[in-house]
């Protein structure tokens, strides 16, 4: 991953079950402009854990983006990240659930991380949508302002090929939608009128969908066909995403990252020829695609 030396001890020197995170830039919009790194920072303040992130090296062991380092071992997945770390805390995720309620939770899990995430996906990727991309996300890191629109189309192709290799992009787009709109109907009917979807106390359930609804509701159209739904007619969705900003996220605007941000946080360019030059092929590769999966 190039990291430091002295970036690596500085991560080591955390403290002991102290987490950096490694994410995704700060969105523009949303504090980050993908599911998963939002799941987990979500997750931390719900348990009140101290941590600190890391936007620099963003893509981990796995080449996908949340990775966690704790106590100098460097963790790929959020749900594996965090899971070693509720060990080492000696918690258990949830324990406040019930064999069933854990059991209803890990579905609608599945059901929002491995399925509902490929239609958001997809629709993020979509030709008349890729434009649209620079007003919530800044620029990836790591990789040259020219080459910055390659770098979309790259990550387009690998959404694309993943959607088919995991089968939901083999049917049409209309159906996919549908698809999409069926799951956040299910979600919502999970929810119904309960504080959170378990009941009266959050779980990584409510971590995990408030990532997902964010990117609907603050990183797409307002025409945006999963929005729409939500706004008319899931309001209940809406409404868990405002209780759980409100509790968890009191510095939300202050999180949000800018233009003038993240200009002050780029290093000294470079010529363009030198940049060419120095691009490594692995670079491209790290960055297939913002999922975890």
């Amino acid at each position: 991953m190039g990291v430091s030396s002295t970036l690596r001890q500085k991560w080591n020197e955390a403290g002991e079950n102290v987490p950096v995170i490694h994410i995704l830039p700060r969105g523009y919009t949303c504090p980050n402009a993908s599911p998963f790194p939002l799941k987990l920072e979500t997750y931390l303040r719900m348990k009140d854990i101290k941590y600190e992130v890391d936007t620099e090296h963003p893509m981990g062991p796995k080449s996908k983006v949340p990775w966690m380092t704790l106590n100098g071992k460097d963790i790929a997945d959020s749900q594996m990240a965090l899971e070693a770390l509720m060990k080492a805390r000696n918690e258990e995720i949830d324990g406040h659930l019930t064999p069933q309620e854990k059991a209803i939770a890990r579905a609608f899990l599945v059901l929002n991380e491995d399925h509902l995430y490929w239609v958001m996906a997809s629709d993020r990727f979509q030709p008349e949508n890729m434009k649209f991309m620079s007003t919530f996300s800044p620029p990836m890191p790591g990789v040259p302002g020219f080459l910055q629109g390659a770098m979309t189309k790259f990550i387009q192709r690998g959404i694309k090929k993943q959607t088919y290799n995991h089968g939901i992009g083999r049917h049409s787009w209309e159906e996919m939608k549908q698809l999409g709109l069926d799951d956040l109907q299910a979600l919502s009917d999970q929810l119904g009128n309960k504080p959170f979807f378990m009941g009266m106390e959050p779980s990584l359930l409510d971590a995990s969908i408030f990532g997902m609804l964010c990117q609907i509701l603050y990183c797409t159209k307002e025409d945006n066909f999963m929005r729409m739904k939500i706004k008319e007619e899931l309001v209940n969705l809406e409404g868990l995403v405002e209780r759980i900003k409100e509790k968890y996220w009191s510095d939300w605007d202050e999180t949000l990252g800018t233009v003038e941000k993240v200009k002050a946080s780029e290093p000294e360019k470079e010529s363009k020829s030198k940049q060419k030059e120095s691009a490594p092929k692995e670079e491209a590769e790290e960055v297939s695609a913002t999922n975890e999966k």
